[in-house]
């Protein structure tokens, strides 16, 4: 699996709070923690991991009911 599809706003908010002074990225975290709306990281974490169970899935043979 080499390409994953997300969310670019989710993806530049984390980016950019990575590149920016370190109190971004905690803002990020606190917000991800805060009930209702799903947060950058966790979206991208979803988005992830979604692509990577699919993609197991994908590579899984089925199976054969002889």
């Amino acid at each position: 699996m080499n390409n994953v599809t997300v969310d670019a706003k989710a993806l530049k908010d984390v980016l950019s709070a990575l590149l920016g002074p370190s109190h971004h990225i905690r803002e990020l975290i606190v917000i991800d923690n805060l009930p209702g709306e799903e947060g950058s990281i966790s979206k991208l974490v979803r988005q992830y991991n979604e692509a990577v169970d699919k993609n197991n899935a994908e590579a899984q043979p089925e199976d054969d009911d002889e």
